[in-house]
């Protein structure tokens, strides 16, 4: 018997059919892992056939790649709801870099980007993530006032500071409670931000 498209629900137009492909790619990427998810699994998944991902599509490099950018925004999202209980510019800069080290790990579709071999070190500073980063990082630095150029420089030096971490191993026993001392006594000067003073929870 013949599956139905799409399980029977199309899509209302070409953003939403993208989107569930792309989602479709996500969940079979943490299924199987990048390198060996295929056009034909994400089809399966998706419920269409093969020439249905090519039409929107080029390739499944193209449908990977976007799709971990749609898993960042998802996860950007997750981010600025914690982001809410801080208020200061210092606080929220080192609680954002301290959710993806607690999240990127947990999560295969994003973490891949971060393993040995896993990251595109050629295309993490292009204008694409570039744009994207300063985006994200306009809505957590809200009382400083910093042109595109001084959040083109912030973006680089935390997504630097966010690699080392993730790739080395801190010294042995250091917990959250001193990394966080730690990224507000050299991360913060270094970004430009005025230190966060008394309780860093909004109350």
């Amino acid at each position: 018997m013949r599956r139905s498209a799409w399980a029977g629900s199309s899509p209302s137009g070409e953003s939403e059919a993208r989107d569930r492909l792309m989602d479709a790619a996500i969940r079979c990427v943490r299924r199987f892992g990048r390198e060996k998810t295929s056009v034909g699994d994400i089809a399966a998944e998706a419920r269409v056939t093969r020439p249905t991902v090519y039409a929107y599509f080029k390739d499944r490099d193209e449908i990977l790649t976007l799709a971990q950018y749609r898993a960042a925004a998802l996860l950007s999202g997750r981010l600025f709801e914690h982001l809410e209980s801080f208020d200061a510019d210092a606080d929220r800069v080192v609680e954002a870099l301290l959710f993806f080290l607690r999240e990127l790990p947990a999560d295969p579709t994003l973490g891949l980007l971060f393993s040995p071999g896993g990251l595109d070190t050629e295309g993490i500073f292009s204008a694409r993530p570039r744009a994207f980063l300063r985006g994200a990082l306009g809505s957590i630095v809200r009382r400083h006032r910093f042109d595109e150029a001084e959040l083109d420089e912030i973006g680089e030096v935390l997504v630097r500071f966010l690699f080392s971490f993730l790739l080395l191993e801190s010294p042995e026993g250091r917990d959250e409670s001193e990394l966080r001392a730690l990224l507000h006594r050299r991360l913060v000067p270094a970004l430009g931000l005025r230190p966060a003073r008394g309780s860093r929870r909004k109350a």
